[in-house]
């Protein structure tokens, strides 16, 4: 089953159309693989040390864990909005003097993809 998922993985890479759609999903996928164990992690180490079924054993651990897994997600929103704000930062800069494209253009090398809304 693996082999099957392998082998149209790369079919799908050497089609030149899907090529793109792939790696977008790829590094979408990263994104969100990277997230999930870093929160996975953070919860796994609070609750193995502080709870025994639904009670908590060491209320301190309890909530530092809880108190951790927060900032892990705080952490991770703020750098999801510093790279947004870097890219909408980048894209005006380098189409500064070109009036025939648009700002937010689709097909731009450096795309945002969130705010479908406000592209031009």
């Amino acid at each position: 089953m693996i082999s099957s998922y392998a082998f149209a993985f790369y079919i799908n890479i050497s089609y030149q159309q899907s090529r793109d759609i792939i790696f977008r999903l790829l590094a979408a996928l990263v994104g969100i693989v990277v997230a999930v164990v870093m929160r996975t992690i953070v919860a796994t180490w609070g609750v193995r040390c502080s709870f025994t079924a639904l009670y908590r054993k060491r209320v301190n651990r309890a909530n530092v864990a809880s108190l951790a897994v927060e900032t892990v997600n705080i952490g991770l929103g703020i750098i999801s909005a510093v790279v947004r704000a870097i890219k909408c930062a980048v894209i005006p800069l380098l189409f500064v003097g070109r009036i025939d494209v648009p700002i937010f253009a689709n097909g731009l090398p450096i795309q945002d993809e969130i705010p479908w809304a406000v592209r031009i």
